[in-house]
C-alpha cells in the first residue's frame, strides 16, 4: 500500500538536548484563529544548511495553541519536541531523512501523512429494520444498556474527522460547549453571539467554543467541500441526538461531542489529527474516535496516542476497508482499540480489515446517520463501526467517571459477544474479543452474571401424585463480572398442572470466574395431566441484583406414547421427524441409546430412524418384535435397512415386505387410494446421502399387507413399483423403502405425508390445513451475500427454490434467525418457511460480492 502525504511538509522530533535551541529560535504568533510557535529556520546551522537546499517556508512546533508547560505526561512522550517543517515546494522525504539523521539532532523524520477516511456510501429512523433504521443499536443491546444509563451531558467524546455540520437538527444540541468561550455562560452555542474574535480562555485558540478546525486554523469545523459528509456521519453515530423526535438515535444518548475538522472529505492530515487529539485531551474528553488510517507506523502519531491514553482517554480507530490483515494505523498502535466491521449476522463485513491487532468488532454495514444539510444516509465502513464503540465508551465513563482508560477498554472488550462461530475458521483469533455488547459492557461493571449448569434427576419426572426432584449440576459466575453473594435460584412455570413443593434453591456466594457444584439441594414438584414437555423459568436472585438473570429449560414430564429411536447416532437429521412432531404438538421422547422392553411398554408408536447407517443396530430386532407382538405400532423409513441380512427377516416377517430391486433413483412417489392415503403426489430430491437422497428400494407385498406408495417420474406419471407397505393386523406398521426426509416440502408435502402416517396409526392432529397456509409475520432480508436472516427466531422448516423450481435448501431451523447460503450461486431464490400454523413465502436476491 502506497502512503500518501502532504508533499511539502515534514514532521520531525528533535532530541532533548536540541529542543531548547530550536524552541528559542521560534516566536509565538497568531495564524488565523490559533497561536503558533514558529519561525523561518531551526536555529541549528548544520540543519538549516540542509533544509535551505529545499527552500524552507516555515518551521513551527507541531502542537499549536498553548502547550501546557506543566503537562509532564506530554513531555514524557516528547510532544513538546515535535516540529512541522513546511517547504515552498514538494520534497523528497527519504532523501531528507538520509541527510538529517547523521546530524544526530533527530529522533524522528517522517512525512505529514494523509490518512484515508473509510466509508462506502450506498445510498424518524430508530429500530431494527436493516434497510431503513438504525439496526445496529438493538443489535448491540443498546436499549438494555440505556436502562442502566443514558449517559451524562458532562461526559465528552471527540470524533476526530473531516468536519461536522454543527447546524444539523440532530447534532446542534449535542455539541460540547467550551465554558471558557461561552460568553453568556448558558451552556449553549449561541451563533454568532459567542464568536467575538478573542481567545477568552487563553488556551491559544480564538473562539474554540465547540472544537476547532485544524485544517484551516479557525474556530469553524464545518465541512465546506462538496461531498465532505464523512465527519458529520461519524459524529451522528457516536453522539447524535437521541429521543428528540427527529432523525436517528445514537449510542451516546446524552453524551456530548467535540467537533473537529482535520482534513477534506477524503483525507485526514496527520499533523492536524495530532493537534485535535491534544486539544481533546486537554479540554476534557474521555474518548476519541479515528475513522481513518494507513499502513505505515508514524512515531508522531504513536506518541500522541500513547500520551492521550496515559491521560485516561480511550482511543478507538477504524481497521480499514481493504479486507486485509496487514496492520493498519492508528488502529494497530498499542494503546488504541482497533475496530473491525460486522454485518447484520455478526459475520465480518466483506470489506473490513482483520488481523491479530483487532481488539473488537462493531456493526459497520448500512449504518444510518447524519449528513450535512439536515439529511441522513446509510454508509458502510469500519469508519461507521468505530464511532459506535467510542459512543459506548462515553456511556461507560458516564456511569463510572472514575474509570481509567485501561478499565474502560477492558470492560468494552470483556463485554463482547463471541462471534467466531458466525465466521469462517480462517478468521479465528483475528476479530478480537468479538462484537461489542453495550449491555454487557455496562452490566459487568455493576452485576454478577450467574450461569446454570445441567439439570440432574434420577428418573424421568412422572405425572400423577408423585413427588419429582430436579437438581442442578453446578452454577458459575462469568469471569470479569462482579462477585455474587446470597445466590438463590427461583423456579416457576406457566404450566398450571405443575404444583411445586419446593421452588427455591439456595446456592451461596460465588466469586467472579468461579464454578460452584451443587450436590445437596433440589427443587420438587408434582405434575398432573398427560405426558408433555414443560417449560420452566429460573430467576436468579443475588447481591448485587442483576435483573437480566433469567434462564429457561424444557423438561419431559411423563412417558410420551411416541418414541423416536435414532439408529444413526452421527446424524442430526432425525430432527426431520422430531421437528414435525413438535410442530404438530405431539409429545415424544428421543432415544439414541439401547431401548429395553420396559421403555417400549406403554408406547403407542415407535419411529425408527436409520438414516445413512448401513450397519443398523440388530440388537433392536428382538425388542421391536416383542413390542409389535404386544400390539405396538412401528414406522420405519430407510434406504439401508434391507442391506442387512438380519433385518431382512424382520422386514419380511413383521413389516410384511420384501425387496424386489435395490437402489433406484426415482424422483417421485404417489399414494394409492386407500384411507388415509388419497392419491396425493410427492417429489423426492437430492443425491449422495440421507436427508437429500431419493435412492430407494422397490418392494413386494407379503401376505395381507397393503402397498400405500409407489414410485413415479418427476412429473408424477408412471408406476415404477411399490415404495411403501402398510400392515394392519395385531399391530400396525408402515415401511418406506426410501428416506422419508427426501420428501420435498413443496406445498407442505413432507408434512402432509407425515400427518397421514400418524392418522394410519390412529393419531389425529388438530391442525387446520387452510390455516397452515396463512402467511406468517416473518420478514426476510431481501438481498443477501452469504447468510439469510429473518426478523425473528424460527423453529420450523425452511425451503429455498431456485427460479427453475428446483429445491436447493431443505433445513430445519431450531430457534435461529439465520442460515448460511454460500453454496447458492448469485441469482433470485424463493423461500418457503413453515412455522407451526404459519407459512411464510418470499424471495431474495443472492449477491456474493455485496458489501
Amino acid at each position: 500500500y502506497n502512503s500518501q502525504y502532504v508533499p511539502n511538509r515534514l514532521i520531525v522530533k528533535v532530541k532533548p538536548y536540541a529542543n531548547a535551541v530550536v524552541k528559542s529560535n521560534l516566536k509565538g504568533g497568531w495564524d488565523k484563529g490559533v497561536w503558533i510557535l514558529k519561525g523561518k529556520s531551526f536555529g541549528v546551522p548544520e540543519v538549516d544548511r540542509i533544509l535551505s537546499q529545499d527552500s524552507v517556508e516555515e518551521v513551527r512546533r507541531l502542537i499549536v495553541g498553548k502547550l501546557i508547560d506543566s503537562d509532564e505526561i506530554a513531555t514524557k512522550f516528547g510532544l513538546d519536541r515535535y516540529y512541522l517543517i513546511i517547504f515552498h515546494h514538494p520534497i523528497n522525504v527519504e532523501k531528507l531523512k538520509e541527510k538529517l539523521f547523521p546530524t544526530n539532532y533527530f529522533e524522528v523524520v517522517e512525512p505529514d501523512e494523509l490518512k484515508k477516511v473509510y466509508v462506502i456510501p450506498n445510498d424518524p429512523y430508530y429500530g431494527s429494520d436493516y434497510w431503513t433504521e438504525t439496526w445496529h443499536l438493538p443489535k448491540i443491546e443498546a436499549p438494555r444498556a440505556w436502562d442502566i444509563t443514558r449517559g451524562s451531558q458532562n461526559t465528552i467524546v471527540g470524533p476526530i474527522d473531516t468536519g461536522v455540520d454543527w447546524h444539523h437538527e440532530d447534532i446542534v444540541q449535542k455539541l460540547w460547549v467550551n465554558p471558557g468561550e461561552d460568553i453568556n455562560q448558558n451552556g449553549v452555542f449561541d451563533y454568532p453571539g459567542d464568536i467575538n474574535g478573542v481567545d477568552d480562555d487563553g488556551d491559544g485558540y480564538i473562539d474554540d467554543i465547540i472544537g476547532f478546525d485544524f485544517y484551516g486554523n479557525d474556530w469553524n469545523p464545518e465541512p465546506t467541500e462538496q461531498g465532505n459528509e464523512h465527519g458529520t456521519h461519524v459524529f451522528g453515530i457516536a453522539v447524535g441526538s437521541t429521543n428528540n423526535g427527529l432523525g436517528i438515535a445514537s449510542i451516546g444518548w446524552n453524551v456530548k461531542g467535540m467537533a473537529f475538522k482535520c482534513g477534506d472529505g477524503q483525507y485526514i492530515y496527520t499533523s492536524a489529527s495530532i493537534n485535535a487529539l491534544y486539544f481533546a485531551v486537554t479540554h476534557g474528553v474521555v474518548a476519541t474516535n479515528h475513522s481513518y488510517g494507513g499502513y505505515y507506523y508514524r512515531s508522531s502519531e504513536a506518541d500522541a496516542m500513547a500520551y492521550a491514553h496515559a491521560r485516561n482517554v480511550s482511543i478507538f480507530a477504524a481497521a480499514g476497508n481493504d479486507s486485509s490483515s496487514i496492520p493498519h494505523y492508528p488502529a494497530a498502535y498499542a494503546n488504541v482499540i482497533g475496530v473491525a466491521a460486522t454485518d447484520w449476522l455478526d459475520g465480518k463485513a466483506g470489506f473490513s480489515n482483520y488481523g491479530n491487532y483487532i481488539d473488537v468488532c462493531s456493526p459497520g454495514v448500512n449504518i444510518l446517520s447524519t449528513t450535512p444539510g439536515n439529511r441522513y444516509a446509510d454508509f458502510n465502513g469500519t469508519s461507521m463501526a468505530s464511532p459506535i464503540v467510542c459512543g459506548l465508551a462515553g456511556l461507560l465513563r458516564s456511569l463510572h467517571p472514575e474509570f481509567t482508560s485501561f478499565e474502560t477498554d477492558s470492560a468494552i472488550m470483556w463485554g463482547c459477544d463471541n462471534i467466531y462461530d458466525d465466521n469462517p475458521d480462517s478468521l479465528r483469533g483475528r476479530l478480537g474479543w468479538g462484537r461489542i455488547n453495550a449491555f454487557n459492557t455496562l452490566g459487568l461493571t455493576l452485576y454478577p452474571k450467574i450461569g446454570i449448569g445441567h439439570l440432574t434427576y434420577s428418573v424421568r419426572p412422572d405425572t400423577g401424585n408423585i413427588l419429582n426432584h430436579v437438581g442442578i449440576d453446578y452454577v458459575y459466575d462469568e469471569i470479569h463480572w462482579q462477585d455474587a453473594s446470597d445466590v438463590y435460584l427461583i423456579f416457576s412455570t406457566p404450566d398450571s398442572e405443575i404444583s411445586f413443593e419446593d421452588s427455591i434453591m439456595y446456592i451461596g456466594n460465588i466469586s467472579s470466574g468461579d464454578t460452584l457444584y451443587v450436590n445437596d439441594d433440589s427443587i420438587s414438584f408434582r405434575a398432573f395431566g398427560s405426558p408433555r414437555y414443560v417449560d420452566f423459568v429460573v430467576r436468579v436472585n443475588c447481591n448485587p441484583y442483576n435483573p437480566a438473570l433469567v434462564d429457561t429449560f424444557r423438561l419431559l414430564v411423563g412417558k410420551p406414547e411416541v418414541l423416536v429411536i435414532n439408529d444413526d447416532v452421527d446424524s442430526s437429521r432425525v430432527s426431520y421427524y422430531t421437528e414435525l412432531l413438535r410442530q404438530l404438538g405431539i409429545s415424544y421422547e428421543l432415544s439414541t441409546q439401547e431401548i429395553d422392553l420396559n421403555d417400549l411398554t406403554g408406547r403407542r408408536l415407535v419411529i425408527l430412524y436409520n438414516g445413512d447407517n448401513d450397519q443398523p443396530d440388530t440388537s433392536l430386532i428382538p425388542r421391536l418384535e416383542s413390542f409389535l407382538n404386544n400390539g405396538g405400532n412401528l414406522f420405519v423409513s430407510s434406504q439401508y435397512l434391507m442391506d442387512d441380512t438380519h433385518f431382512q427377516t424382520f422386514v419380511h416377517d413383521y413389516l410384511k415386505a420384501q425387496v424386489v430391486d435395490l437402489n433406484h433413483h426415482y424422483r417421485g412417489v404417489e399414494e394409492f387410494n386407500s384411507y388415509p392415503w388419497n392419491g396425493e403426489k410427492y417429489r423426492l430430491y437430492g443425491s449422495g446421502s440421507a436427508a437429500n437422497n431419493y435412492s430407494g428400494d422397490v418392494l413386494g407385498v407379503v401376505n395381507s399387507a397393503d402397498s400405500c406408495l409407489f414410485y413415479t417420474s418427476p412429473a408424477g406419471t408412471g408406476n415404477y413399483g411399490i415404495a411403501a407397505v402398510a400392515y394392519s393386523g395385531g399391530y400396525k406398521s408402515v415401511f418406506m423403502a426410501f428416506p422419508f426426509e427426501a420428501v420435498a416440502m413443496v406445498n407442505n408435502g413432507r408434512l402432509n405425508l407425515f400427518r397421514k402416517v400418524l392418522l394410519y396409526f390412529g393419531i389425529t392432529v388438530d391442525v387446520d390445513e387452510q390455516d397452515s397456509m396463512l402467511k406468517g409475520s416473518f420478514i426476510l432480508t431481501p438481498i443477501v451475500s452469504n447468510k439469510l436472516i429473518f426478523n425473528k427466531q424460527v423453529n420450523g422448516l425452511l425451503h429455498i427454490y431456485d427460479v427453475s423450481g428446483a429445491l436447493r435448501v431443505d433445513k430445519i431451523l431450531n430457534g435461529t434467525k439465520r442460515i448460511r447460503v454460500e453454496e447458492l450461486e448469485d441469482g433470485v431464490y424463493f423461500v418457503e418457511l413453515w412455522n407451526k400454523k404459519e407459512v411464510y413465502k418470499g424471495k431474495f436476491i443472492k449477491i456474493q460480492g455485496r458489501r
